[in-house]
Order: structure tokens, then sequence, then C-alpha cells
């Protein structure tokens, strides 16, 4: 079923058209990932989509009845200040929320007004509309997110939370009550690895339609579908999740090549004939010159230059690290517990955890901008480090009206290859998407994302050979964020990296630590694909001395051990009380729902009803899934 449909969108910006003939339909419960770099309107399109902004052309048409929200990237709940955080959570749910207001206010009215029957007629009609959407528990349910969300006291006052905590307290407000269609900008910026893992969870089961802008393609190859993608004003569709998406891109890609050939090979040979002059020339010249001017207005006419090949482009000459690199011992520390940390030549190794786990202490510990109270940092004569801090902004210091190359070139003009020739300046702007007349744009006319990137180059033409990044491809569109591993998949140096991006870790690393609450533990890249909600949190055997385990006792083999042949007498009792208890349940629930309905004029005793009709359910489905699995064996068995 279509939900909504877009049909010939355009949008202008002053100067340039940034959408341009744009036609998509979203179905009921798929889930949908939009891409494209930066700058290319994704953001525009959701806000298109949402109503927020209307296009200059085309129609948006959304199915009757159809709810829709639209998550923002940097949402802005300053007008909420001086609520708690369950309060902002739970009247983000606006229409319901004024029903519960209404259902109190009228059961108030019925307390003095005992016998108003248009009073009683209202309030049933409330008490249905409030059990249809699932209302009575808004705020059980919002505590329940704001945990899941890294916020365990929903008291606390909003005007105590950062930045990007601000962003999770706006997605909590935003899940609380899913609509019917839910437009998410950028939904996993500054969310951790297992928050990221439980959203992917969530959505994947969700049974409404979502379109994503995100960078982050382990979350586009688990829940999503279908890949839009922003590319030249337009948008074009793919069917499948990332990997599919890459597929089906290469096809177009490498479709588009034998077209391009085609179209050089044409192009040499009418220029050759130009140059022939006028008298080798046919007299159909005025003709082929038209062709000559169509195929220039169709096609890109650009030929194919020789020079460097990627693989030699991306080659940079660093340093040479010596048999030292790095060692780092803690023996006391505010936020780090007692570790050892020794880093090989060539070695790369990612750094996860969750906000606040000491990523970033650790990495400042090596990179020699902080010290720690009881413990020592050594690093080896060799050793040129570079060190992308997420918080700091390397560009302050630099004229607002700085082009984007003057500010590479503040740096460095040219890096040595290792092939023993020269990348420019310039080239290494196109390698990182800074093309041509971008190169000439101001930084104060640069987004978050293109001022990460030149920051980024920045460090890597000063040639370290000890890379430490904090958080390097947050607000990095997928383009990029290929063309950076791809750099530092050929780095020689040694990485050290916190991120979130489980794809780029498990591409570039050879070990992960994963930081729990201090507590640092090795692990392999492959831990990444067991992440869940609970991820982070500290188990037993972190906290408490480990003891000699007591050996186990060997069962005796000598005789093979006897075939099962029917249910063992607890499963046989366990059956028989389900039996028992099912139908018991069954009316209950139904005892709850009349009790619901008779104490309409009482928001505090329906709450309470409706609770115990919940957990009771839930007993009933557990109940109904134990003994359909007892029946099951019970008959394998017999046959």
């Amino acid at each position: 079923m279509i939900l909504l449909n877009a049909h010939q969108v355009e949008y202008n910006l002053p100067g340039r058209s940034l959408l341009n003939s744009v036609n998509l339909t979203l179905e009921k419960g798929e889930k949908v990932g939009l891409i494209g770099r930066n700058g290319s309107g994704k953001s525009t399109l959701l806000r298109i989509l949402s109503g927020d902004i209307k296009p200059d052309q085309g129609e948006i048409t959304l199915r009757s009845q159809t709810t829709l929200r639209y998550l923002e990237q940097l949402p802005d709940l300053s007008g909420l200040q001086g609520q708690t955080l369950r309060e902002v959570v739970v009247q983000g749910s606006a229409q319901l929320w004024k029903l519960r207001q209404r259902y109190e206010s009228v059961c108030e009215k019925l307390e003095r007004q005992s016998s108003n029957s248009d009073l009683e007629a209202e309030l049933n009609q409330l008490t249905d509309q409030l059990t249809l959407h699932d209302a009575w528990d808004l705020e059980t349910r919002a505590e329940t997110l704001l945990t899941t969300l890294g916020f365990p006291d929903p008291m606390v006052p909003l005007e105590k939370m950062s930045g990007g905590e601000m962003k999770r307290i706006a997605m909590a407000r935003t899940l609380l009550v899913p609509p019917d269609i839910l437009l998410l900008d950028e939904p996993t910026n500054h969310l951790d690895i297992a928050t990221i893992a439980w959203m992917e969870d969530f959505l994947a089961r969700a049974n409404f339609c979502v379109l994503m802008v995100t960078h982050d393609r382990y979350f586009l190859e688990r829940v999503c579908r279908k890949i839009l993608e922003v590319a030249d004003q337009t948008v074009s569709t793919f069917t499948g999740n990332y990997s599919q998406y890459l597929e089906l891109k290469a096809e177009r890609e490498a479709l588009k090549a034998r077209q391009q050939e085609r179209f050089d090979n044409v192009m040499r040979q009418e220029t050759a004939w130009l140059r022939q002059g006028p008298k080798a020339r046919s007299t159909k010249q005025k003709a082929r010159l038209q062709r000559i001017r169509k195929m220039l207005d169709e096609g890109s006419g650009i030929l194919s230059e020789p020079g460097q090949t990627e693989d030699q482009a991306w080659d940079l000459g660093t340093r040479r690290l010596g048999k030292k690199v790095l060692q780092l011992k803690i023996e006391r520390h505010r936020i780090l517990k007692p570790l050892e940390f020794r880093l090989e030549p060539g070695e790369r190794v990612g750094l996860v955890g969750s906000n606040g786990s000491g990523k970033t202490t650790f990495l400042e510990l090596l990179a020699q901008v902080a010290t720690p109270e009881d413990g020592v940092v050594e690093v080896g004569e060799t050793v040129s480090t570079g060190y992308f801090d997420q918080h700091t902004d390397r560009l302050s210091h630099l004229p607002p009206d700085t082009r984007v190359l003057d500010a590479l070139k503040d740096v460095a003009h040219t890096v040595p290859l290792g092939n023993g020739k020269e990348l420019t300046a310039a080239r290494l702007c196109e390698m990182f998407l800074f093309t041509g007349p971008q190169q000439s744009t101001p930084l104060e006319k640069l987004s978050g994302g293109e001022r990460k990137r030149l920051e980024l180059l920045r460090i890597l033409i000063s040639r370290p050979n000890l890379l430490l990044a904090d958080e390097p491809t947050n607000d990095l569109d997928i383009d990029t964020l290929s063309r950076l591993e791809f750099f530092l998949d050929s780095f020689p140096g040694c990485l050290c990296v916190a991120s979130h991006d489980r794809f780029l870790l498990q591409r570039l690393c050879d070990r992960i630590l994963v930081f729990r609450d201090g507590v640092v533990e090795e692990c392999s890249p492959s831990v990444l694909d067991q992440v869940d909600a609970d991820f982070f949190q500290l188990k037993k055997a972190d906290i408490e001395p480990k003891s000699d385990p007591k050996p186990m006792a060997q069962p005796e083999t000598n005789a093979a051990a006897p075939q099962k042949k029917k249910l063992s007498y607890k499963e046989e009792s366990l059956l028989k009380e389900l039996e028992a208890n099912i139908p018991l349940w069954e009316q209950e629930i139904e005892q709850l729902d009349r009790e619901i309905a008779e104490k309409g004029s009482s928001y505090q005793a329906v709450k309470e009803l409706y609770e115990s009709k919940q957990l009771l359910e839930k007993r009933l489905e557990e109940g109904m899934e134990t003994w359909a699995e007892l029946e099951e064996l019970k008959e394998s068995l017999q046959s």
C-alpha cells in the first residue's frame, strides 16, 4: 500500500537547482535508506516530504489519515526547558497527550456531576480512543525508552542535557508512539554502538514505514530493503540493502563507463575531423558540427587523462617507524581502570564503548595531550603523531575567507608518494571530493562535514606515521567514508581509531578494545557482529576477582545414553499446568476489560487495571508458546 507519493518535485537554491524531477514512493512498513554526498539535498528532501518546506514544482500526496513525523538532524527542544525528561518525551505525542488531559478533566467533572450523561458519553469515547492507541501507560513506556537510550533517571530536568543528549531525547519523543511514516535525519549520530544496535532491531521489527538519511553502512545493511540515492539533482532507486545497492550501482557505473567510452571514441574522431581544416571537410560539415554540439550538450565530453593510478595516489610516503612505537601503563586514573597497552609497528586498533566510557581519555593519553595520575606513556623516537580530536576546530585560527586549497597549502604544498613521486595539494583535495571549483570555497561557507573532511586532509598531508582519530566518520557522507577507508587501508603507519562505525572498524582494524566504564577488554573485530543493547554493561567477571573453576564431573561414557521416548515428569506436569491455566488467564483478561469499562471515570484505577492486563497478556503469550513447544515435542516422541 502506497502511503506517500512524490511526483516531479523540484527545489531551487539561489543561483542553482538542488532537486529536479524527483519521483519516489513510500509504502506501508518498508524501510528505506536515503544516501548521497553532503550538500546533495537529502535533508531538504526530507523537509519537503514532511511538509516543513514547499517545493518550487511538483506534488506530494499523502494517503488519507496517514500520520507522519520528522526527526531533524539537530532537533530544537529549547521551548521545553523546565520540564523533566519524562514529561518531554510523553508530551511529544501531542494528540494522545491532549486526549489524556481531556480524559482527566472529564473524570474530575464527573466527580462533581455524577449524573451528567453527556460527560459519561464523552468519557466512554475517550476511554475507547486511549485503549485503541495503547495510551494508558505512556509514562512507563517513556521511562523504558529513556533508560534504553542512556537516561536511567527520567526526572532529570531537560536543561541539564548536552547537545548529543538532546538528540537522543528527541529520538525517544519520536519513537514513543510511532506514526505510519517516520522520517529520520542521521538518527545514529551521537549514539554508541550498543544503542545503534538496539535501534536497528527496533526499526527492523517495526510495522511502520521508515525513511532515514544515514551514513552508517551497517545500519543500511541490516535495516533497509530499499536505497534512494540523491545525486545530480535527482533520486535513483535501488531495491535491496546496502550490499545489493553496491552491486546494482557497480552494474550501472559499468554501463555508464561503456557508454562514456563510446562517446569519447566518437568525440576523438569528430575532433580529428574538425582539425583537418575547411578544405579537407566534406560538404556536409554543417550537419556534422550540429551533431558535435548535440553530443557535447548530452554527454560529459571529458576525455580520460593519463596520470597516476588511484593506488599510487593513495600511497602517501609516511615517515619510517622504528621498532618501538608506543606503550601506555596506568596504575590509577579517575576514569580508566589499571591497564597496560602496547602498540606495535603497523598495528591498527579500534576503540568502542558507550559515551563517556573513556575512549577519548585513552586517545588523549596516547597523544600526550593529557597525563595519567599514576602511570607512564612511552613513545618511540621515530613516531610522528597525527591526532584528530572530534571536539577541536583546527580551522578556527585561519581567516574565514581562506579558500579550501589555501588552508591545505598552509600545512604543505606537496606530499611525497611511496613511489618517489609527489602529490600536489590540489590533487589531494580532488581525491577527497573537493573538485576544482570547490577548492576555492571560503572556509565560512563549508558545511560541518566538509570542514571535518578538510581537517582530516590537513592531518594526512603532514605525513604522520601514527594516526589517532576520535570519531573521524561523524558527519561524513558515504563517498567520503569510502575514500577515507581506502586511504587508511593502505596507510603504512599505525592506526588507533575510536568510532561507532562498525563497517570501518571491521575493514581496518586488527584488534578491538572494548571500553566498559573504564574497564578495557581486548577482542577480535568479529565481536562487533555480536553487539546488543547490553553490550557495554560490565559483566560480573569484570568486577569480581576470578577464582579457579571447579572441575566439572565427567559423565560416564561406557554405555550409550538411553534414547528419550516420552516427556519427562517435569515437562508433563508443566504441560498439564498450562492446559489448566491458559483458559483461566483468558477469563481474567476478559474480566479486566469489563472493569476498565466500568471504572472509566477513575484515571488511576484504569491505569492500574490496564497495567495488570498487560502483564497478564504477556504471561498468556509466553504460556501459549511454551504449551505449543511441549505439544510439538510430545507428538515427535510418539511418532
